[in-house]
């Protein structure tokens, strides 16, 4: 999963890039596991792993922000949607990205730790 080159950019009037979003059509993680017709041994047998599993794909893209010197900044599990389409786990709401003296991934650390 590439979370990172979803939407496109364009260039308006100014010569100003203007990053252009995809909507992103599916359930939020804990709306997609509340919706689950299942008792507690059947999630955990058939359907824990697979969500797990697009989880760890997620905290990835997370490592990989922070690889790169960016940050998340508002990681909730409500901002893990799943595509409708492809079935992909993709972050959303990368709004809380401020500069601050201590460590610069604290708010993201934090958010994962809570999880």
């Amino acid at each position: 999963m590439n979370t990172m080159e979803k939407g496109f950019a364009v260039t308006d009037g100014r010569d100003n890039i203007v990053r252009v979003l995809e909507v992103i059509h599916g359930k939020s993680l804990p709306r997609l596991v509340d919706e689950l017709p299942v008792d507690h041994r059947t999630y955990f047998d058939d359907h824990f792993p697979e969500i797990l599993h697009g989880f760890i794909e997620c905290v990835s893209a997370i490592r990989f922000l922070h690889d790169h010197g960016e940050k998340h900044g508002d990681i909730r599990r409500d901002h893990i949607l799943i595509d409708s389409n492809s079935g992909a786990y993709r972050w959303i709401d990368f709004d809380y990205n401020y500069r601050h003296r201590e460590n610069i991934f604290g708010y993201d650390l934090f958010g994962l730790a809570i999880f």
